[in-house]
């Protein structure tokens, strides 16, 4: 059996986000010109095209910041981020 692994998903420079607590499996694509007009619009804020990451399905989920970096290892939930220690972490 594969060793269990963690993925650690780093956004940088986050101008807005809506998450959801718990995803069961994870898809990010960058979002299409019309979704980034709407996203704008929707919560007031400017959303350059290439910086609207969109979580899963529709717009339900993003995170509007520079692209996210990601990097897979065999540490737990607990351990500290590969990414280095940031403000509001363990």
């Amino acid at each position: 059996m594969p060793p269990e692994t963690r993925i650690d998903i780093h956004f940088a420079n986050v101008d807005l986000m809506l998450l959801r607590p718990q995803y069961d499996g994870l898809v990010i694509r960058r979002a299409d010109d019309e979704e980034c007009e709407k996203t704008g619009l929707d919560y007031g804020v400017e959303v350059k095209p290439g910086r609207l990451f969109v979580l899963g399905d529709g717009l339900r989920s993003f995170v509007v910041s520079a692209p996210p970096q990601w990097h897979e290892d065999e540490g737990t939930m607990d351990d500290p981020s590969w990414f280095g220690h940031m403000r509001g972490t363990r």
